[in-house]
């Protein structure tokens, strides 16, 4: 509308004090005219007239804490999830026939008119989390909400690819098309992969063996012998499908879409495919059943008048016997073929019947299949949802209509960036469909009720692919434009945590760890993944086959994650293999700001730290024995604010020298001093010095007992050490890591030195990654049993107990005064509620440092005082006071002690130290490989009830 408006005006004649005409009503936009238009013809139903479930019970959220003492408080640590049974299953395909991907054009502008939703608030607070149990409908009050979440990590995320451990003799992880790809479609490990010139065909349990390619550049086709020789050709030209074997035809084709044609049932084997050929409208039927002997045209037709964007399995879980397939193009026409254009076999026909001609929106990047639950009242419905730039609608083609009904449209903008991809809605009750967007969102939405439930930010990225490999079991499967997958427990709708995460693609086809460092090679994107549900009927297994498009790259994962089950199992079950004695170990901190140990010695014996830390009294009763281990770690050991020392630093490690006599001096100074401490406090032990070793201004000192020391592992006393300071270039920010192996229990020691200032808290997080996962220990693959996660123990997580600590340097958000005042009265709890570390735990669900637990604070901010005095910084900077000095661990079998802090004043930092008990295992391992055969035998029941449950219909793949 162009706004204008034919209300009365003022003529110049008429006074000023007469009352002026009331104001015209505003004028109606195109927008709202298209809404009143449409909720006229589709009046939208409330959610009540919709049927919705009843509200989601809540709880508080889960505290997790490895310790066992009242006296510690875990930093809203995700839990460790157990795998759960799969009760339903979701992905591209149905049960009769395959899954397939296309090539979508390009997002359209605009139908922005909004039915029954609302918009994601700008500022969400988070809601309470509900118990993990299952996956129970969300009220619509709940739900229209559509509140931003971001997921948490488990705690300990298994870091091997997921690659079925079980499969099938010759199966194939790694495929190569040759080339790039515009589309795919696999059934039962057949693969059809179409690129710009070929469309070839695989066998993926044959070590991936090609069965037949077909040529579009020169109008015919070739089939591959076993010898990898061609047999035949066929032409290819718009009036005949007979073989010819000199085609001069230069025509070049391009396919848009490819899909399987479904069977009546999942046990019958799918041989034909439906290909589209891009710009002519055109559907050929190829018979692959004859492959490598022949590879004929069983059938082609014009079925459209622009290119096909999408060929979909429409087939209904619950219904294979009707199978169903729609075809839609970019001009919004949408073809229905079901039983009525099926032969005697069942099968589809081209040749058999006129399609049903609906029309949807134009230009719709994505579409996908959804059949809802029986229990929202759509029994046996299927609805095509489809989407273009940030418009979604949803259509019931088969409704008693001649087109069809329009259910809904709404537009997310605001809440999400555009749609990429589209997964899940499965028949089972409660799965609910997701949609990818291009800023890395994620949303959940009501299957049934179209009610946007959640939008889960999983990172920066643009989310390429989604698939729902087996509705229940471990989620929801996301790739990235960064080449990784990450799986998600999507259990609870709002409290998503990350199982697991690695590289699937590269361009040099290596594989990125999941510490984030690529092997070899460049990441791809993740273009597409489907399960494959045939495979489940013929195998017995769910595989989940990714795809780079561009670089035509297929590799095929375990979709029940069966290794993760028995990992787990195994692990819930340690206590059958393993006998367990208890140790000590102390850790202490101290940012020492240059200090020399000569300055000790000025003081009196109880203001020493050391005697502090090592000599009970009555505010330090925490060390019935000496103790095992006994970690220290500095900070600052020199100047780091000297310019002469920094650039003097710099230069030696650009020329790869050693440390400054200098530093090595200080270095020396401090581990006689600690040495001499340790004989006088504790004359009756001998320590055996385990690693001593400084990066510019960190410095780490661990010794143990000597009887301890020879029961470590040979060879697993690494060190490593990390810089983050000017971008990893210079060491006066960074960490060092000691690694060791007592029995058969692991061991990770980090002191870490981390960003400084009060804003800088991105800085400080990316330290912490940067620590955790680029130090890197020699690896020790020939240990059973002995690392988490299953690791090789060569990065920081990989260990089952970990102490990470240092100046973390995380401030507090409060102004002085108020601090100063809350110190006073020692309300640490008002002051913690403030606390930037505290904070990152609890509402930074991809923190780095999540699953790790901290002791309750009972003591004073750490930083920063006045050399020499109890008062806190009284300079012209008068920087707040904040617990900058932190101890942190990870692992099942610590318990917390004790966690103080000493008062000793040569610094502007106050050290601090914690005393743990750690449980020590020793495995038997014969009784180990018993829990292990348990383990596989558990798992086959238990993943032999999930498929018989999927293959039953009621759980099938959407």
């Amino acid at each position: 509308m162009d706004g204008s408006d034919s209300s009365a005006t003022t003529s110049p004649s008429e006074t000023p004090k007469r009352r002026r005409p009331p104001p015209p009503p505003p004028p109606v936009s195109r927008r709202d005219r298209d809404k009143e238009r449409d909720s006229e013809s589709n009046p939208a139903k409330s959610p009540d007239e919709r049927g919705a479930a009843p509200p989601l019970p809540l709880r508080p959220a889960p505290t997790v804490m490895t310790s066992s003492t009242d006296d510690t408080v875990g930093h809203a640590r995700a839990p460790v999830v157990p795998p759960r049974p799969v009760a339903s299953s979701g992905s591209q395909g149905s049960m009769g026939g395959g899954a397939s991907t296309s090539m979508g054009q390009g997002a359209s502008g605009s139908m922005s008119s909004t039915t029954g939703f609302a918009s994601l608030p700008r500022s969400a607070a988070l809601p309470v989390t509900p118990t993990r149990t299952s996956m129970v409908p969300m009220s619509p009050q709940i739900a229209s909400q559509s509140q931003l979440f971001k997921y948490s990590v488990a705690a300990n995320m298994n870091r091997d690819l997921p690659q079925h451990q079980m499969a099938p003799s010759g199966l194939s992880h790694d495929h190569v098309h040759k080339g790039s790809l515009r589309c795919l479609a696999v059934n039962g490990l057949l693969a059809v992969t179409v690129g710009e010139k070929h469309l070839r065909v695989y066998a993926l349990n044959s070590n991936g063996k090609e069965l037949g390619a077909f040529s579009f550049a020169s109008g015919s086709s070739s089939q591959l012998n076993s010898m990898g020789g061609s047999t035949s050709s066929l032409s290819l030209d718009r009036h005949s499908t007979t073989s010819s074997a000199n085609s001069n035809s230069n025509d070049q084709f391009k396919a848009s879409a490819v899909c399987f044609v479904p069977t009546q049932s999942i046990h019958d084997s799918s041989n034909q495919v439906w290909l589209a050929i891009e710009k002519t409208g055109e559907l050929l039927s190829l018979d692959i059943s004859q492959l490598p002997s022949a590879f004929p045209i069983s059938d082609r037709r014009t079925a459209h008048a622009s290119t096909i964007t999408h060929i979909l399995n429409a087939t209904h879980p619950l219904f294979p016997e009707s199978p169903e397939m729609w075809t839609l193009d970019d001009q919004g026409g949408l073809r229905v073929w079901n039983s009525g254009n099926s032969g005697q076999d069942g099968v589809i026909s081209l040749s058999r019947g006129l399609a049903r001609t609906l029309r949807v929106a134009k230009s719709q990047s994505v579409a996908h299949v959804v059949c809802p639950a029986a229990s929202s009242g759509s029994a046996g419905a299927r609805f095509l949802w489809t989407a273009g730039g940030k418009t979604l609608e949803v259509h019931e083609p088969n409704k008693d209509s001649p087109q069809g009904v329009f259910r809904t449209r709404v537009d997310v903008t605001g809440t999400a960036g555009n749609f990429v991809c589209l997964a899940g809605g499965s028949c089972a009750d409660g799965a609910p469909v997701y949609s990818g967007h291009d800023d890395g969102k994620v949303v959940v939405w009501e299957s049934g009720t179209y009610v946007k439930r959640y939008i889960v930010s999983t990172g920066i990225y643009k989310v390429t692919s989604l698939c729902v490999p087996a509705g229940r079991s471990r989620g929801l499967w996301c790739g990235f434009g960064t080449g990784r997958i990450s799986i998600f427990d999507t259990t609870v709708w709002d409290s998503w945590v990350l199982v697991r995460e690695f590289g699937a693609h590269s361009v040099g086809g290596g594989v990125v760890g999941s510490a984030g460092a690529a092997v070899a090679g460049n990441s791809a994107v993740v273009g597409c993944m489907i399960a494959d549900t045939k495979a489940l009927a013929t195998t017995g297994n769910l595989y989940v086959i990714s795809c780079a498009m561009e670089i035509g790259q297929l590799k095929v994962w375990d979709g029940f994650l069966t290794k993760d089950w028995k990992d787990t199992y195994t692990k819930d079950r340690e206590e059958l293999y393993s006998s367990y004695r208890d140790m000590s170990v102390f850790v202490g901190s101290w940012n020492i700001n240059a200090s020399k140990p000569d300055a000790l010695d000025s003081l009196p014996r109880g203001d020493q730290v050391f005697h502090q830390w090592f000599q009970p009294s009555p505010s330090n009763q925490t060390l019935p024995q000496p103790p095992s281990i006994i970690a220290i770690g500095f900070q600052e050991l020199v100047d780091l604010e000297s310019k002469k020392a920094n650039a003097k630093q710099m230069l030696i490690q650009a020329v790869g020298a050693k440390n400054s006599k200098s530093g090595e001096n200080r270095m020396a100074a401090w581990k006689e001093k600690i040495v001499s401490v340790l004989r006088e406090c504790f004359p009756s032990e001998n320590y055996r010095l385990l690693e001593c070793h400084q990066l510019f201004g960190l410095f780490q000192c661990v010794f143990m007992r000597e009887e301890e020391y020879y029961r470590c592992k040979p060879g697993s006393i690494s060190v490593s050490q990390v810089k983050t300071g000017m971008g990893g270039l210079h060491g006066n920010k960074g960490g060092i890591g000691l690694r060791i192996v007592l029995d058969d229990s692991s061991f990770c020691f980090v002191n870490c030195h981390m960003a400084a200032h009060q804003s800088h808290v991105s800085a400080r997080n990316q330290d912490v990654l940067s620590i955790r996962d680029q130090i890197s220990f020699a690896p020790m693959r020939q240990l059973d049993g002995v690392f988490a996660q299953a690791g090789d123990g060569s990065l920081v997580l990989d260990h089952e107990n970990i102490f990470f600590s240092g100046d973390l340097n995380y401030r507090i958000d409060m102004d002085r005064d108020r601090v100063m005042s809350h110190i006073k009265m020692q309300n640490w709890g008002e002051l913690l509620a403030k606390d930037q570390l505290t904070d990152q735990f609890t509402a930074n669900a991809q923190f780095g440092l999540r699953g790790f637990s901290e002791g309750r604070i009972q003591f004073a901010p750490t930083f920063k005082y006045d050399l020499n005095s109890t008062t806190y910084d009284t300079s012209e900077k008068k920087r707040v006071p904040a617990w900058c000095d932190r101890i942190l661990w990870k692992g099942r079998h610590i318990t917390q002690l004790d966690y103080s802090r000493a008062e000793c004043n040569i610094s502007d930092h106050r050290p601090v130290s914690s005393t743990f008990r750690v449980r020590v295992k020793a495995i038997d391992f014969d009784a180990l490989e018993r829990v292990r055969a348990l383990a596989v035998t558990a798992s086959n029941e238990h993943f032999g009830n999930v498929a018989a449950e999927v293959l039953r219909g009621k759980g099938a793949l959407s």
